[in-house]
Order: C-alpha cells, then structure tokens, then sequence
C-alpha cells in the first residue's frame, strides 16, 4: 500500500475561476484536478473555434439521451467507470444531479473528445458545475491539449454568461492544462491498491485489528455477498 500527495488546488477570487487538483487510484494516492466556473443551465448549443484543424465543432449534450457519449467513453484511452451512462444514471437517481457534455465533432459527427459535468445546485454552496461529484476522478477524454483549449473556451464562455457560480473538475494525475484560466484549487488523496498478489497475501497485507479481525468476523457469522 502507498500513500503519496501532491498539492494542486488554487483560485481566482472575485471572479469564476477554473480549478485543478490531481489525482489517482489504488493504495496510491495523486491529487485530483478541479474548476470554477458558471455555466447557464442546458440546451444543446454548437460553438465554433479556430484551431490548427481549422475550425472545431463544439456541441453541448446529454450524455444520457446522446448515445455517442457512450461510444467516446468506450474506446477513449482516458475513460473510465466514472465516465460511463451507468454512473451518470446513478448519480441522477440517487442525488438527482442532471448532467451536461462539452463535446468535439468529428467529420463523421461521431464525438472526437468531450468533458462531462453534473449540476450541482445547493442553497449553501451555490449552483456549480462538478466533473463528478462522488467520484474518484474524472479525466477530460481529450486527445491534445489544443482539444482541452477549446473545450475549455465553451465551458467558460457559459460560465461568464450563465448563472454558474463556478465549475470543478477533477484530474488524475498532475499533467498541466496549459489553460490560463485553470489553476490548481485544492489537494486529494487517491488510494490504490495493488490486487495482482493471491487472495492469502492481500489479506495477509491487511491491517490486523482493522481489516482482518473484521473479516474473520464475517466468516464466521456466515456473511455472504454476490
């Protein structure tokens, strides 16, 4: 079991800010990258910026009525289980948080590169935009940092227009965004742990009082889980 951290967090006072912190899983542990900005709350809108590809088409989205978010979070290289419908669904059936998609076009209108956020609106910290809330991290699913840039451009530009207060976003790992308006906000820890071993030395690694004693304890009361 390791346990590292990293720091990652600040912000821009008086004004939406973009946040980062880094992070990562396992028992590892990396900070989590994170944003400020508002956003206005909503329908699907196109955006169109100028890069070295000419023009990038960027859309907003539900990634849970648009089945071209689950086709990205398959094959992406960054994707993982917290960017899938199934946990955006668990998140809205648990906590009602309705979530957007900033996305890339491609030629064939498949989606080349998206950020996914849900929105977070609470009488106590405001209404935010957060990618995610109760998850471990959430990658952007970009390919360049020119595709975070322009990304980044959309989801500020509803920030400054809408009525977000701020959006947040978590990272894994501590690779720069190369984006002025994002600056590290605040540290995480992530643990990892390493379940390669067989079943008698993982538990063997085990804290004694804290871990095995409890699943002896299991054992013996007949505990069963599927």
């Amino acid at each position: 079991m390791r346990r590292e951290e990293r720091k990652g967090a600040v912000g821009i006072a008086d004004e939406p800010a973009f946040a980062i912190a880094e992070s990562e899983m396992a028992v590892s542990a990396k900070p989590a990258c994170e944003i400020n900005l508002p956003t206005r709350s909503g329908s699907t809108q196109q955006y169109s910026q100028p890069s070295q590809r000419d023009q990038i088409m960027v859309c907003q989205l539900d990634p849970l009525a648009d089945t071209r978010w689950s086709e990205l979070v398959e094959i992406h290289s960054r994707a993982s289980l917290f960017h899938s419908p199934a946990w955006l669904e668990a998140l809205l059936r648990t906590y009602g948080y309705k979530h957007i998609a900033y996305a890339t076009l491609a030629a064939d209108n498949k989606l080349d590169s998206g950020l996914v956020f849900s929105r977070v609106e609470s009488w106590l910290t405001g209404r935010r935009l957060v990618s995610l809330p109760f998850s471990d991290h959430c990658e952007p699913l970009v390919g360049s940092d020119s595709d975070f840039r322009v990304l980044s451009a959309a989801v500020e530009k509803d920030v400054h227009e809408g009525a977000w207060r701020y959006a947040e976003m978590r990272r894994f790992g501590s690779t720069s965004l190369e984006n002025p308006a994002w600056c590290p906000m605040t540290t995480y820890t992530f643990h990892e742990l390493d379940l390669n071993s067989d079943l008698n030395t993982i538990f063997q690694n085990f804290h004694k009082q804290s871990t095995q004693r409890k699943i002896r304890r299991a054992e013996r009361e007949g505990l069963e889980y599927e």
